[in-house]
C-alpha cells in the first residue's frame, strides 16, 4: 500500500525515469549474461581450435615416424644393445611437442599419451586420464572428448582421443617381454608395457591448452562491450527523457492549469486569468500530432467558455442598468405623487389655524 502511494505521488517524468532505469538495469544484466555466454563460447572455440590443431600436428608426427622412421631403425633396434626410442612414434611425438613447449608463450601447453599400462612410466595415466580411457573403452565409437581441467591451479582445456593398437608391428615391443627387443628390456624393464592386444584401447592421447588467459581476455572484452552498451543506453535514456519532457509532458502543463482555472471558475470575462495558458495552447496547437489536436480542441472549449462568460456578464450589466433606471423612474413618480398630498395638508393646516384664531376672538 505504501509503495503504491509512493508511486502515485511521483510525477509522470519521474515515473518514466524510474521505468527507464529498471529497463536499463534489466537490460544491463541480460546483456552481461548474453555477452558473457557469447565470449565464453568464443573463448572455448578458440582454445578448442588450438588443441585440435596441435592434436593433428602430433598425429602427423606419429604417422610420419611410424611410416618413415620406424622401418629405417628396425634393424639397428634389433642388433644394437642401446634402445633407440626415436623409432617409437609416441616418443617422437613427445619430443616434438617438448620442442614446441620450449618456445616463449607455450610453456603451459601439455601433451601426454596417457596409458593405463605404459612402457615409460612418465606416460602412466592419472585418475582423471584413466577415467577418460575407461570412457573410451565403454564407448568404442566415441572418437573424441573435450572439456576443462584444473592443473596446478590453472584452467586447461583438453582434447582427448583414444589410443588404439591398429598396427601389428606395435605388438613386437608390447606383446610379451620375450618378444621385445633386448635393448628395450634393458632400458625400461620387463614389468610394464606388455600384454597389449590388437584393436585394444590402451590409453588416451591428450592435449592440454591453457584456458585461463583466454577466458580472462574474453571477460575483459565482455566488460568493455558492456561498458559501451551501458554508455549508449544511458545516453539514450537521457535523450528520450528530454524528448518526453518536451514533446509529451510540457504540453500537459498549460492544459492542466487551464482546466484547473475552469474548474475553479477563475476563467471570467472580467479578468485576464487563463490568457497566458491560452497563448501557450496556441503554440502547442500548431503541432500536427495528438497533443496539437487536443490543444486545439481544448482551446476552442476554453474560448467558448470565455465568450459565454463575457456575454453573460454583458447581459448582467445591461440588466443592472435597466433595473437601476426602473428604480429611479419609480422613485420619481412616487415623489411627484407625494408632493400634492403635502400641499393639501398645508392648506388644511392653515385653514385649521385660521378657524382656531377666529374662535379665540
Amino acid at each position: 500500500m505504501i509503495r503504491k502511494l509512493a508511486w502515485n505521488s511521483l510525477n509522470v517524468s519521474l515515473k518514466f525515469l524510474v521505468i527507464l532505469g529498471l529497463v536499463f538495469l534489466g537490460g544491463s544484466v541480460l546483456s552481461f549474461a548474453v555477452l558473457s555466454n557469447l565470449h565464453n563460447r568464443t573463448a572455448t572455440d578458440q582454445v578448442s581450435q588450438q588443441a585440435i590443431v596441435l592434436m593433428e600436428t602430433i598425429d602427423s608426427v606419429r604417422q610420419y615416424t611410424n611410416a618413415q622412421v620406424s622401418d629405417l631403425l628396425e634393424q639397428p633396434l634389433e642388433s644394437q644393445d642401446r634402445f633407440i626410442p626415436e623409432a617409437i612414434p609416441s616418443y617422437a611425438a613427445r619430443q616434438v611437442f617438448e620442442q614446441f613447449r620450449g618456445k616463449k608463450g607455450f610453456e603451459n601447453y601439455l601433451y601426454k599419451d596417457a596409458t593405463l599400462n605404459p612402457t615409460n612410466l612418465r606416460d602412466r595415466a592419472d585418475p582423471f586420464e584413466a577415467e577418460l580411457v575407461e570412457q573410451f573403452r565403454r564407448q568404442p565409437n566415441l572418437e573424441e572428448l573435450q572439456g576443462f581441467r584444473n592443473i596446478l591451479g590453472q584452467q586447461h582445456f583438453y582434447v582427448a582421443r583414444p589410443l588404439v593398437i591398429r598396427q601389428p608391428q606395435c605388438l613386437r615391443c608390447h606383446s610379451t617381454p620375450e618378444a621385445a627387443p633386448k635393448s628395450q628390456i634393458a632400458m625400461y624393464g620387463a614389468e610394464n608395457g606388455f600384454g597389449w592386444q590388437l584393436g585394444e584401447i590402451i590409453g588416451a592421447q591428450t592435449i592440454y591448452v591453457p584456458a585461463s588467459a583466454v577466458f580472462d581476455t574474453a571477460f575483459r572484452d565482455c566488460l568493455t562491450a558492456l561498458s559501451v552498451f551501458i554508455g549508449i543506453f544511458a545516453l539514450v535514456i537521457v535523450i528520450v527523457n528530454r524528448l518526453v519532457r518536451q514533446l509529451a509532458i510540457a504540453p500537459i502543463g498549460p492544459i492542466a492549469q487551464l482546466a484547473r482555472k475552469i474548474s475553479n471558475n477563475e476563467l471570467s470575462g472580467e479578468s485576464e486569468a487563463g490568457v497566458e495558458e491560452l497563448r501557450q495552447l496556441d503554440r502547442i496547437a500548431r503541432r500536427q500530432d495528438e497533443f496539437g489536436q487536443l490543444s486545439r480542441l481544448f482551446r476552442e472549449m476554453a474560448q467558448a467558455i470565455y465568450s459565454r462568460e463575457r456575454n453573460f456578464l454583458e447581459q448582467l450589466q445591461r440588466l443592472r442598468l435597466e433595473s437601476d433606471r426602473a428604480r429611479q423612474s419609480k422613485a420619481g413618480r412616487e415623489a411627484e405623487l407625494k408632493r400634492p398630498r403635502d400641499w393639501r395638508s398645508l392648506v388644511d393646516r392653515a385653514r385649521q389655524l385660521r378657524q382656531h384664531g377666529s374662535t379665540e376672538d
